[in-house]
């Protein structure tokens, strides 16, 4: 599965490519802004479920 994350000055979103009805729609925070995010791969404690990111890809908006 492909997903999308937006991050903008105001706000955040995910979203799953392929799939409209999946998204957390805009989160609004102005808390933490720069010119760096992380991502990890969360803290599942099964690692044969944990998620993990194959060829990311980072596009300025």
């Amino acid at each position: 599965m492909a997903i999308r994350i937006d991050v903008t000055p105001t706000t955040i979103e995910a979203r799953r490519l392929g799939n409209a009805a999946w998204t957390t729609g805009p989160i609004t925070d102005t808390t933490n802004r720069g010119g760096c995010f992380g991502l990890s791969n969360g803290s599942i404690s099964d690692v044969v479920a944990r998620p993990f990111w194959r060829n990311p890809a980072i596009t300025q908006l």
